[in-house]
């Protein structure tokens, strides 16, 4: 009877709570609002999102181990392409991994562990939704570290001293450690500037690194060393930062200075303001001790006194760094006047400066100078063979189409001839100061110079340069004929040539008549 009237009372108060729910559903769509309906009958905000109920690493671990598992596990059944699509784990280092699902857990699992001393952040956006599309409610967010420790080892001495001078050239280089190091990332991380082949050996405890060069250090030089930021502890820590350093050999800290600058053809040296200097001069830089070339050619300039532009040239060094050759990539305007300057970063192989920026002026002579000074000029591109002979503009933004005699079979050969105001160099007419390419076109790339000569027209010997072409197809081609002091010249007059002020080309398309 007592179970009999347990289960009455059951029914019955189970009635009463249906028919309350019933009465209470009858009546919304009398409600205004949703909240009028009792909570008791409401899945609450928090329930209706799905959660993260574990993961690995959890919120409250600062460090993991190298191989930690990565994983997030759901209160419910997820899309798990949007829960892949939502996450990333992203730190000092790179990681890289795949997807895999066991029920609700989704495990990543890292292509190779994770590295020591490195931090990361593990992000699971709001985007990642349930099977019902329901998405989480806030974002899911991890931050740790990888490692026993994420503070790394430093450099605490060097020897010499950083900035130190006066260092003897037998010097070795001693670099004392924080902790214990890892020799192999370490010796990679190692860089002495300039470099001087030596061997590495470490004490005992892995603290201190020496290297010990096989020659003497050079006298005046400034060493730099570095360890980067690959060099790691025994426990795979990097480096806290770069280490940089520099320290001076010897006692030359004697400033540097000009002792001349010649003319080239000139046996006197150049005086501030002289006149009458050769347009298409070189000029040599005497100094008394050996230079930091980079340093003097980065302190050089040669300009108009009427305009500050520098002028572009060629740099060339005697064997001891004692002498600088300038050679201007174009010649100078006559009548005009120039400035040469040294400013005071130029300095000598022990980094001492100019006392006092150098300057010497010049101006140019008016006359044409030698009888060959005037630039080299291409005053005409023909077609010889096969007949008829045809004009070719030299322009580079014109198409020149050029006829061939019918039939065609297999490939043309074609002569062209090229016209110079002065007699052509031979040894300036280097394959690549004299070229021809496929520029587009669906036949062979197979075009060549087959021959080359030189002829002479208007009492001239060498102004024409013949060109005996094969290989040609209905393709578009480009000759490219060099200018500038390194490209064509021409013959030698009283020693001096002179070359063409710009690049010249022709393109050119083959066609049957």
């Amino acid at each position: 009877m007592r179970q009999q009237y347990r289960g009455n009372a059951t029914l019955q108060l189970n009635a009463i709570y249906w028919m309350v729910a019933l009465a209470l559903l009858a009546g919304v769509s009398s409600c205004q609002k949703l909240a009028d309906i009792p909570s008791l009958l409401l899945p609450s905000a928090e329930q209706s999102h799905p959660r993260v109920i574990d993961s690995s690493p959890r919120p409250d671990q600062n460090s993991v181990p190298e191989n930690t598992s990565i994983f997030l596990e759901f209160d419910r059944a997820m899309d798990r392409r949007s829960v892949q699509d939502s996450f990333s784990l992203t730190g000092t280092s790179a990681v890289s991994g795949d997807f895999r699902w066991i029920g609700k857990r989704m495990i990543f699992e890292t292509e190779s562990p994770l590295s020591t001393g490195a931090s990361y952040e593990l992000t699971l956006r709001k985007n990642a939704t349930d099977e019902d599309g329901k998405s989480l409610a806030t974002p899911y967010l991890l931050s740790f570290f990888a490692g026993p420790r994420v503070d790394g080892p430093q450099v605490l001495t060097m020897e010499p001293a950083p900035n130190a001078q006066k260092a003897p050239a037998d010097s070795h280089i001693l670099l004392r450690f924080s902790r214990a190091m890892a020799s192999e990332t370490t010796e990679n991380a190692f860089r002495l500037s300039p470099r001087v082949p030596g061997g590495i050996t470490w004490s005992e405890d892995r603290k201190e690194m020496s290297y010990r060069p096989i020659q003497p250090l050079e006298i005046g030089q400034i060493y730099s060393v570095q360890i980067g930021a690959e060099a790691t502890d025994q426990d795979g820590v990097p480096i806290m930062s770069a280490f940089n350093a520099s320290f001076q050999v010897g006692q030359d800290f004697q400033s540097p200075s000009v002792l001349q600058v010649m003319e080239s053809g000139n046996p006197e040296p150049l005086t501030d303001g002289q006149s009458g200097v050769a347009r298409d001069s070189r000029y040599r830089i005497r100094f008394d001790e050996p230079m930091n070339y980079s340093a003097v050619q980065a302190a050089f300039s040669l300009s108009p006194t009427s305009r500050n532009v520098s002028l572009d040239g060629r740099y060339s060094w005697n064997s001891d760094f004692t002498e600088l050759t300038f050679s201007p990539s174009r010649t100078l305007e006559p009548e005009s006047e120039y400035r040469l300057r040294l400013g005071e970063g130029a300095s000598d192989k022990a980094g001492n400066r100019l006392q006092e920026p150098f300057y010497l002026h010049f101006t140019v002579d008016g006359s044409a100078g030698l009888i060959n000074s005037e630039y080299l000029q291409l005053e005409e591109a023909r077609k010889v063979y096969p007949p008829a002979e045809m004009s070719l503009v030299a322009n580079g933004s014109r198409l020149n189409s050029m006829s061939l005699p019918r039939p065609y079979a297999g490939s043309w050969n074609a002569v062209l001839e090229f016209e110079f105001s002065h007699n052509v160099k031979p040894g300036s007419v280097l394959p690549e100061n004299l070229t021809i390419s496929k520029i587009s076109g669906p036949y062979p790339s197979s075009v060549y110079f087959e021959s080359v000569q030189f002829l002479g027209s208007d009492e001239k010997e060498s102004n024409v340069v013949r060109l005996e072409v094969a290989g040609l197809h209905p393709n578009l081609y480009r000759i490219t004929l060099y200018g500038s002091r390194s490209g064509l010249r021409s013959a030698a007059t009283s020693q001096e040539s002179t070359w063409m002020e710009k690049t010249r080309t022709v393109y050119f398309i083959p066609e049957p008549d």
